[in-house]
C-alpha cells in the first residue's frame, strides 16, 4: 500500500493572512511551516480504492502538532491519519524571521496495494523447471510536502442529495372516487348520489343496476361499507337503496380491482357511509310523487351520535287511489322500502365503535282493470326480494397503521308467484 501525505489549501497564522509559499527578504515576510519528520499512517487494512483524509493541524512555535481534527473524512482511515499526524515534526512558520503558531491543512492519501505479477510458466522444453524469483517489493515512497491554496483535489467525491415526496401508486389500475358533497349537485340525479355512477366513464345505463365495462348487471358487485349487497337500485332503477344524506363517497372500480372484493366479471361499486353528526340535531322530510323519505341525526352525549333514514315508494298509493281504472288495462307498479341506521361511539385512544343496521324490500304489484278469468293466473302475479342486515365495526386510527374489524349478519327472502305457482327462498346469511 502506498500513501501520500501533503499539507494543502490554507495556512492560517494568528493574523489570519493569506499564505504564499515563498521566502521574502521583507521584515514581515511569512514563511509556512515545513515538514522535517514525516510519519506514515498505518491503516488497519489496505483500502480497496484510493482514499484521501484531510486534517486541520495546529502547529505551535516549536513545530509540534498540538491539535488535529478531520476536515474530509476517509471512513475507517481517519483514526490512522490522526495518530500519524500527532507525531509529525515541522520547522515552525515564521514571520519576520520569528517563529509563530500556524494552522494548516494536511492530507494523507491512501492507495490500494499494487498486485504482484504472476510467475511465468517455464517452457515445456526446459528441464528441469526453475521456480521464478519473487518480484522485489518496491520501496516505500518518500513523503512529500506541498502547499496549495487554489483548487481542491480532483479525488474529492462529488456528492448530491435530494428529497422527494411522492404519492404511493394506487392498488387498482382504475379507481374513480366521487364525494357526496360534489355529486349531490350533479344534474339529472334527483338528489340521489348513487345515480351519478351512471355518469362516470365506463358505465352504461340499464333498467336496473348499471352496466360496467359491458358486463351484465348481475356480473358486477355492489358493496356497502365493505359488505356486499344484492343490488344498487330498487326495481326499475328509480332510486338507490340507501339515503343520500348518509353517503360520504362512492368509489367505482370498472375492472382490475383488488382481490378483497372477490371474483367478478364486471366491476365494483363501493358505497361509504358517513359518521353521524355528534354536535347538532338535524331532521329532513321529503314528500313527492315517487316516494316519501325521512332522515334524522342527533348526538348521544359527548362522544356518540346516531343517524337513521327510511323511505317508501308512493307510486302504488297514487295509482290505487287517484288514477281512474279505465286509464290502464294492466299496470305493474314497483313497491319498495329501505331503511338505514348507524351509530358511532368514540372509545378514546383513537378507537371507535360503529353499529350499523339496514335493509331493503322490493315488490311488484299488478293493477288490472278487470279480473283475469284465466285459471293459471288465479291468486295474482307478483315477486318480492328483501334483505335485512346488522353489523358491528371496530376501528383504530394510529399514525403508523389503521385497524378495522367487523362482522355482519343478515336475513334474505326471495319470492315469486304466478297464479298457482309459488316459490320462496329465505333464511339467514353471512355476507
Amino acid at each position: 500500500m502506498r500513501f501520500l501525505a501533503a499539507p494543502f489549501v490554507l495556512t492560517l497564522l494568528l493574523a489570519s493572512a493569506k499564505v504564499h509559499a515563498q521566502v521574502a527578504d521583507a521584515p514581515d515576510a511569512i514563511v509556512p511551516p515545513r515538514v522535517i519528520r514525516a510519519v506514515p499512517a498505518e491503516p488497519p487494512a489496505p483500502p480497496s480504492h484510493p482514499v484521501r483524509v484531510v486534517l486541520e493541524l495546529v502547529i505551535d512555535e516549536t513545530g509540534r502538532v498540538t491539535d488535529a481534527r478531520v476536515v474530509q473524512s476517509g471512513g475507517e482511515l481517519d483514526a490512522a491519519a490522526l495518530e500519524a499526524a500527532r507525531h509529525l515534526e515541522f520547522d515552525p512558520a515564521r514571520r519576520g524571521g520569528a517563529p509563530v503558531p500556524a494552522v494548516i491543512r494536511y492530507a494523507y492519501d491512501f492507495e490500494p496495494p499494487e498486485e504482484d505479477e504472476p510467475p511465468q510458466a517455464s517452457p515445456p522444453e526446459a528441464s528441469p523447471p526453475v521456480a521464478p524469483f519473487p518480484a522485489p517489493t518496491p520501496p516505500a515512497p518518500t513523503p512529500t510536502t506541498a502547499v496549495d491554496a487554489e483548487a481542491p483535489s480532483s479525488r474529492e467525491p462529488l456528492e448530491f442529495e435530494a428529497t422527494a415526496t411522492v404519492e404511493a401508486p394506487p392498488r387498482e389500475v382504475t379507481r374513480r372516487r366521487v364525494d357526496a358533497t360534489i355529486i349531490r349537485k350533479a344534474a339529472g340525479t334527483r338528489g340521489d348520489v348513487l345515480r351519478t355512477v351512471e355518469l362516470l366513464p365506463g358505465v352504461g345505463r340499464s333498467y336496473g343496476d348499471p352496466i360496467l365495462r359491458g358486463a351484465a348487471p348481475h356480473e358486477s358487485k355492489t358493496f356497502l361499507n365493505g359488505t356486499p349487497v344484492p343490488f344498487l337500485y330498487h326495481f326499475g332503477g328509480l332510486t338507490s337503496f340507501v339515503s343520500p344524506h348518509l353517503v360520504e363517497r362512492v368509489e367505482l372500480y370498472p375492472g382490475n380491482f383488488s382481490v378483497r372484493y372477490g371474483r367478478s366479471t364486471g366491476g365494483v361499486v363501493e358505497v361509504k357511509l358517513r359518521d353521524p353528526d355528534a354536535e347538532r340535531l338535524r331532521a329532513i322530510v321529503d314528500l313527492n310523487f315517487i316516494d316519501s323519505s325521512a332522515f334524522v341525526e342527533t348526538p348521544l352525549g359527548e362522544r356518540a351520535g346516531i343517524a337513521a333514514a327510511v323511505r317508501r315508494s308512493n307510486i302504488d298509493f297514487f295509482f290505487e287511489n287517484f288514477v281512474p281504472e279505465d286509464a290502464y288495462s294492466v299496470l305493474a307498479a314497483p313497491v319498495y322500502l329501505d331503511y338505514q341506521a348507524i351509530a358511532k361511539i368514540d372509545l378514546g385512544h383513537d378507537f371507535a365503535l360503529r353499529l350499523l343496521g339496514y335493509g331493503s324490500r322490493d315488490a311488484i304489484e299488478l293493477f288490472l282493470d278487470e279480473a283475469l278469468d284465466d285459471p293459471y293466473f288465479a291468486g295474482g302475479i307478483g315477486g318480492l326480494i328483501e334483505y335485512h342486515r346488522a353489523g358491528v365495526e371496530l376501528e383504530a386510527q394510529k399514525p403508523w397503521y389503521t385497524l378495522r374489524l367487523g362482522a355482519t349478519l343478515g336475513w334474505i327472502r326471495i319470492e315469486q308467484r304466478i297464479g298457482e305457482f309459488w316459490q320462496e327462498v329465505s333464511g339467514p346469511e353471512v355476507p
